[in-house]
């Protein structure tokens, strides 16, 4: 099919390994594939020699490792199942956008293999990293956006341990915690130094003018040393321990003492009579 240029399927799994071998597609570009396994998706990207942006989700649950190569990639959204997963290994050189998503988030080797990207986005829940390999800071000279989904402090810290984005300009922190946040000064933020735009999303879920979040905001204002913009978005929540008067002033009072940069307040943030 050499006029195909793009190409949806869904429940790959049922694709057998034969029937991959017979496929031909020279000129596709763009490819988004549901439930498939590594190997069908092995030979699929074989078949796609022109291939420039693949959207993805795996389910073989007890899979330990996966490498993935595409010569001509540039954007790629991957979601990985298993949490027996240890190691990633994406092999794309021209690798502009990764949204990656999987227990296994902090594999070293993954993330050592996409350092040329200038877009990541990471979803994680686990502090997970290989086994036997030591932690170590993996230079990112071209990212300029980072973001951040569902991840507790521990990750955090870990990943602003792992990861230095001299150019990084804005950084989007998405909330969807399931226990009490603790937010302190031991806590890394070495990825927000040199940002200019910060958004901080919250679920539902979240105590969007408690403690926790108060001590997030602050910390995040404190190490963002030349941001020029915050955006708070949160939604309506039931929990509202610490009263919004006093998380204002003591958000305000924090930008007064910092430099001056716009605060963008949206949804359950947003100031009203």
């Amino acid at each position: 099919m050499h006029s195909l240029v793009s190409l949806d399927l869904n429940t790959c799994h049922r694709i057998a390994a034969s029937t991959t071998r017979s496929i031909n597609l020279p000129n596709l570009k763009k490819l988004q594939l549901s439930w498939i396994n590594y190997e069908c998706l092995r030979r699929l990207l074989s078949c796609c020699p022109s291939l420039e942006e693949l959207s993805l989700s795996v389910n073989e649950f007890e899979k330990h490792s996966v490498s993935l190569t595409s010569k001509k990639l540039k954007r790629l959204c991957m979601r990985l199942a298993g949490v027996s997963m240890v190691d990633v290994i994406i092999d794309a050189p021209i690798l502009d956008e990764l949204n990656y998503s999987s227990s296994s988030i902090l594999s070293m080797q993954m993330l050592d293999s996409v350092s040329n990207v200038k877009s990541l986005e990471l979803e994680a829940y686990t502090t997970r990293v290989s086994r036997g390999r030591p932690m170590k800071t993996i230079i990112f000279l071209n990212l300029t956006h980072l973001q951040l989904v569902g991840c507790l402090p521990l990750v955090i810290e870990a990943i602003g341990l792992m990861v230095h984005c001299p150019k990084l300009e804005v950084f989007v922190l998405r909330l969807i915690i399931f226990d009490k946040m603790v937010w302190n000064k031991e806590v890394v933020f070495v990825p927000v130094e040199h940002v200019k735009r910060i958004e901080l999303h919250t679920s539902t879920i979240v105590d969007q003018f408690g403690e926790e979040m108060l001590n997030l905001v602050t910390l995040l204002l404190r190490s963002a040393k030349v941001l020029e913009k915050l955006t708070l978005y949160g939604r309506r929540t039931y929990f509202n321990y610490l009263n919004k008067p006093r998380f204002y002033q003591t958000l305000f009072e924090c930008v007064e003492a910092t430099s001056q940069y716009q605060v963008e307040l949206l949804g359950v943030y947003e100031l009203t009579s």
